[in-house]
């Protein structure tokens, strides 16, 4: 569904980059022609992709925007939309939308896990301890896929192509790229090697990145986790201290880490 939305309306979660790149050049452009592809948000208004599109819209001083909203609960949601609106998404919005559920999935499940702890572990009338349902983020992940026209292998590609741009704008020509072609891995085959998907059978290749980037990651990877904290038990609690303990003493001797890491 296409609608106009309010830009005070809008939610901003964690997932989206502090580094934009050059908005004023996207503003120019959005001032010149236009809009080519709506924002995504869900039914709450939650930014799905188009933070820079958002970004533009604020620098022109726009108080509106196209938006079109999808319903994360129907996973066929955005495949009617397309057929129906005739605008297809870009693959990295496909990629967005698949995130968005997965993130939306694990609140699910961590919610479902709360509610199974508070009924005190009820056990089953075979005697084993009820346990509450698998997190399916494989599935948001495959249909998603599926509704985008690619396979899961083309999917995981554009996904690191998508995180490569997310990690340092010098990559956001690539999303672009990959968006204008629809070649998703002769972009992909352009990342460096520390960008681009494990290898199984490759060396392990360690890439000397900045405090600013390093401690990117590990505000994202907190964020997302301390607020399932609140479901652990004390002695859980004192162990994932134990645990963290352990990588701050690592923190006080890099060479240890690079030593550990290479006889592993």
């Amino acid at each position: 569904m296409l609608i106009d939305i309010p830009l005070t309306t809008i939610t901003i979660g964690p997932r989206f980059r502090q580094k934009l790149g050059d908005i004023d050049a996207l503003a120019e452009s959005i001032a010149h022609i236009g809009l080519l592809h709506p924002i995504i948000v869900t039914t709450e208004h939650a930014l799905v992709a188009g933070r820079r599109r958002l970004a533009a819209y604020e620098h022109l001083g726009r108080e509106t925007i196209e938006a079109r909203v999808i319903d994360l609960d129907d996973p066929l949601a955005a495949e009617i939309d397309e057929n129906e609106q005739r605008k297809a998404y870009t693959i990295s919005e496909w990629i967005a939308i698949g995130e968005a559920r997965e993130d939306r999935d694990r609140e699910k499940a961590a919610q479902r896990q709360s509610q199974a702890g508070g009924r005190g572990n009820a056990k089953k009338k075979n005697g084993s301890v009820k346990v509450t349902e698998p997190l399916d983020v494989g599935d948001s992940r495959d249909i998603t896929a599926r509704a985008a026209g690619m396979s899961w292998p083309t999917y995981q590609k554009a996904k690191a192509v998508v995180q490569a741009a997310r990690e340092d704008p010098e990559f956001q020509d690539y999303v672009e790229e990959m968006d204008r072609t629809s070649k998703v891995s002769r972009v992909y085959h352009k990342l460096p090697a520390y960008a681009r998907l494990e290898d199984p059978d490759a060396a392990p290749v360690v890439r000397k990145v900045s405090y600013a980037v390093l401690s990117q990651r590990l505000d994202r990877a907190l964020q997302s986790l301390l607020p399932q904290i609140r479901f652990l038990t004390e002695d859980d609690r004192t162990n994932l201290g134990k645990m963290l303990q352990f990588y701050i003493e690592w923190l006080q001797q890099p060479e240890e880490v690079v030593h550990d890491a290479d006889h592993a």
